[in-house]
């Protein structure tokens, strides 16, 4: 099979490329060993979509199923008895993102993807680079030639290796137990974060009376709490979190490291790299998916432009432009994501004395928190 652009990674991030670049005539090839798959009950892997991400996939077509997205309109930020309070109504918004667990929207994507993408379900084994472009040799047998591949296929990215493409990083000293529950109705449009010198507790309201904690703690506390029951859990989780957290019911858990990673660089050998293939970052503000899109709404204009023109849009000369306009703003967000993890995640009390400074700070000051909103909310 011949195609313009082959992308390795069906998730949110490359689906969505795909979709921005098939509106407008790229043949586009997207391969994931499986679709999306939608639990029964609430799947604690959520998003929260940011304001900007919103607008720009429903400005894609893509529909979002309403009754599994849940706005939030305000976020709380607390260290001990300092509190900062950030609503939509500061930047002009409605709301500051919404809510969804991870395979609702990428089932949505797909769903909003045109016929000049071909979906293949299969996982790629081999990969070859040429002057006339790339080839992926997938586990079905099938062999798709294109002119560019985008490496969308996540943090352990597969296609990646193949270019020859290294990494910079770390490995975080906590883990993050995510955990869906059920509530009793407690603060549907408030999302709050909590910071202990263990690691930050948060709260993330999901439709229906639940809710999903993200609770990050060292690696051993984490595999221990994820040994007990959901009535054990559910005690543990009243006694580590505050008091406005309420009656709670365990759905399920489950826990991931925390890992730093990005890209040496960004393409080589017929190969781009996108959203966590390119890099990873410390989810305690929810930025991880929206970096990625924000890689797509750069990624896939580029593209485009040189397509409609007749020029080599797969060169290296138009995609190094892309680096350029996304590698500063990503480290930016990893350095700013360290920062917070460093300086919040510890009980040193002249660290403790300066958060309840800075925190306090930013809630007089207006100025100073609406931008903080409007960078974090992508508008």
């Amino acid at each position: 099979m011949k195609t313009d652009l082959v992308i390795n990674g069906g998730g949110m991030v490359g689906a969505a490329l795909a979709l921005a670049l098939a509106r407008q005539g790229m043949g586009v090839a997207l391969i994931d060993k499986q679709p999306p798959h939608i639990s029964d009950s609430l799947d604690p892997r959520v998003s929260a979509i940011s304001e900007g991400a919103l607008r720009y996939l429903q400005g894609l077509g893509v529909e979002l199923p309403q009754g599994h997205c849940q706005p939030y309109r305000q976020l709380d930020v607390a260290d001990g008895k300092a509190l900062c309070q950030f609503r939509a109504s500061d930047i002009g918004a409605e709301q500051l993102g919404v809510f969804i667990e991870n395979s609702r929207l990428q089932q949505a994507i797909w769903q909003a993807l045109p016929e000049t993408v071909t979906l293949i379900q299969a996982q790629a084994r081999q990969f070859q680079h040429g002057e006339d472009g790339v080839s992926l040799t997938l586990d079905n047998g099938q062999v798709i030639a294109a002119r560019l591949a985008i490496g969308a296929d996540g943090a352990q990215s597969w296609l990646r290796g193949q270019a020859g493409i290294g990494l910079t990083g770390w490995d975080y000293r906590q883990r993050c137990l995510l955990v869906a529950v059920k509530t009793q109705g407690q603060l549907p449009d408030i999302t709050w974060q909590q910071f202990t010198p263990t690691g930050p507790r948060a709260w993330l309201p999901m439709v229906d009376n639940q809710a999903v904690l993200a609770w990050y703690d060292d690696a051993a506390t984490i595999k221990a709490l994820e040994k007990l029951g959901p009535q054990e859990l559910a005690q543990a989780a009243k006694g580590a979190y505050p008091a406005q957290l309420g009656d709670i019911e365990v759905i399920k858990a489950g826990s991931f490291a925390l890992t730093r990673r990005h890209a040496q660089r960004y393409g080589q050998n017929g190969v781009w790299l996108v959203g966590d293939a390119a890099h990873t970052i410390n989810p305690l503000a929810g930025q991880g998916v929206n970096l990625g899109f924000r890689d797509v709404q750069a990624l896939a204009p580029l593209l485009l432009d040189a397509f409609a023109k007749g020029q080599p849009w797969w060169s290296e000369s138009v995609l190094a432009a892309y680096e350029r306009a996304r590698r500063p703003h990503n480290l930016l967000m990893q350095s700013m994501m360290d920062a917070c993890y460093k300086g919040f995640s510890n009980s040193h009390p002249l660290l403790a004395g300066l958060r309840g400074l800075a925190i306090n700070g930013v809630a007089k000051l207006a100025p100073a928190r609406r931008q903080v909103l409007k960078y974090a909310a992508g508008l």
